[in-house]
């Protein structure tokens, strides 16, 4: 949400605290006056609750309500979302060729990495390579934190 705000110019934005209200504040200049002023938009949102594990706004007034286009914005602290939600079992990447063959990647739980080209009728490819315990880690830390759960299959 900060970046649909700012626009990627975050050296051209600041927000501020007051009291239980965020206050998002864009500075900008516009071709209506030819550069000539700089001009300054507000959102306002209701800190409903702030805690380490999560921070709920709500929007105030037209600005709030056109940025944020919902009634509630929850934002959760990733760090704190339980590990055993997600297990890797197995992951696998896959693409359809124009000569009807498929390139595909499989990592498995141990790490072991599969690549090849399949068909219909083929097994994935012949293992290739195996992950460290860093990499298997950190791949395994970015599925708890990509919220697949949200994903309708």
């Amino acid at each position: 949400m900060l970046d649909a705000v700012f626009e990627g110019v975050p050296e051209h934005s600041n927000y501020v605290f007051k009291g239980d209200t965020l206050v998002l504040v864009k500075t900008y200049y516009s071709s209506v006056d030819n550069f000539a002023f700089e001009r300054s938009d507000s959102a306002r949102f209701f800190i409903k609750a702030a805690t380490t594990k999560q921070l709920v706004l709500i929007p105030m007034g037209e600005n709030a309500h056109n940025l944020a286009r919902k009634p509630e914005y929850r934002f959760t602290n990733l760090t704190n979302l339980p590990a055993e939600e997600i297990k890797l079992q197995t992951l696998s990447f896959s693409t359809v060729g124009g000569n009807g063959a498929d390139g595909q990647i499989n990592i498995d739980q141990q790490g072991n990495v599969y690549a090849g080209l399949t068909t219909a009728n083929d097994k994935p490819g012949a293992l290739t390579g195996k992950l460290t315990r860093a990499q298997s880690d950190t791949l395994q830390r970015l599925l708890q934190h990509s919220l697949l759960s949200r994903l309708k299959a």
